[in-house]
């Protein structure tokens, strides 16, 4: 009976553990339940393995329902050794349901749904399928499919409106042979909605994408030239300039792609002081004060380079200039006014 707890045992005389298997019903394919000593996921959640010295490796489900049922294998030597296999009928089981993803706003024209499908499975026994309840759903349509080969199998489909109240909270259905309700599930509702932010740096760093999506997302950066530079959520910028990300959040596998994210990072440097600025300008300043004086020097140097080298020139102002003769013999002459400009032009006379 549904919600009961069922043991199967298994024993083997090898040293090696044994593997649990699991087909369920309606499937062909395997799952594992008990591989290497340790009990796979979901199944942990109600299942156990009792191991004792004697070989024995007992199956326990507590709370059973449908979804247990199905074919189980035991197999010693770690799964390459003898098997053996028992058969697990849930009677009178719970129903076991699962909710589509339901489309809500979203921000890339995909039509908003106003009523969502939920599917549910209920294995039974005998000749007549039991039929499903769910007490606080609006259902507006149902339709059952039993399984004819062997009826022990139905599932049911059913159209669900009232969406703004129904996603709500979570829900439980329930057969016509059993007062055990279905575990809880909830609708899944999914919305993505466009909302750019911009953000401006500083400094380098790292940024985090984090699109408006009630669902998972993939991202991707581009630079101010439009060239795709990462496709992570985070970001590491560097260089400055402008950056843009975007997400891509499937709805139902239609594609929504919105933007997230825009970095425009300035690099400010540092901002010289009032003192360090005085300094620069004072120091441009002699330079050029010091690199004209010593122009004005060799001009002037030039003008005064005597024609014969037994001249010499001890003194010369605007107003006079004072030449003392080689020759001691001869006087010491002092040139005035136009003079004077004579002499800078011509030269000192000789012995002089």
């Amino acid at each position: 009976m549904a919600g009961q707890t069922v043991r199967l045992n298994c024993s083997t005389s090898d040293i090696y553990s044994v593997n649990w298997e699991h087909v369920p019903t309606g499937r062909t394919s395997k799952n594992y339940v008990y591989l290497g000593g340790t009990v796979i996921v979901p199944y942990n959640e109600r299942f156990s393995v009792e191991k004792t010295e004697r070989g024995s490796f007992a199956l326990t489900i507590s709370a059973v329902d449908s979804r247990d049922s199905g074919l189980y294998r035991c197999i010693d030597r770690e799964g390459q050794g003898e098997q053996r296999e028992a058969q697990l009928a849930v009677i009178g089981s719970n129903p076991h349901c699962t909710s589509e993803e339901v489309i809500d706003e979203n921000s890339c024209g995909i039509k908003k749904q106003e009523q969502a499908l939920l599917l549910c499975n209920i294995s039974y026994s005998g000749n007549t399928a039991p039929s499903l309840k769910c007490p606080d759903l609006d259902v507006t349509d149902i339709v059952n499919n039993v399984e004819k080969s062997n009826k022990t199998l139905v599932s049911y489909k059913l159209l669900i409106g009232s969406l703004p109240v129904s996603v709500e909270s979570n829900h439980r259905c329930y057969t016509s042979r059993s007062t055990i309700p279905s575990s809880p599930f909830k609708f899944t509702v999914s919305s993505v909605i466009n909302s750019t932010q911009q953000l401006q740096l500083s400094a380098a760093g790292n940024v985090t994408c984090v699109a408006n999506s009630t669902g998972p997302c993939s991202y991707r950066w581009t630079n101010e030239s439009s060239d795709i530079i990462s496709f992570d959520q985070t970001l590491e910028i560097k260089v400055p300039g402008r950056y843009q990300c975007r997400a891509s959040c499937p709805l139902k596998g239609m594609p929504c792609d919105v933007d997230c994210l825009e970095v425009v990072y300035i690099s400010t440097g540092e901002t010289p002081s009032n003192f360090q600025l005085a300094i620069v300008i004072l120091s441009l300043v002699a330079s050029i004060l010091l690199a004209t004086c010593l122009v004005v020097a060799v001009v002037i140097r030039r003008n005064r380079r005597p024609k014969n080298k037994h001249n010499h020139l001890l003194s010369v102002s605007m107003q006079n200039c004072l030449v003392r003769r080689s020759s001691t013999r001869e006087p010491d002459v002092e040139y005035h006014g136009e003079q004077l400009q004579k002499l800078v032009t011509s030269g000192l006379p000789e012995n002089s």
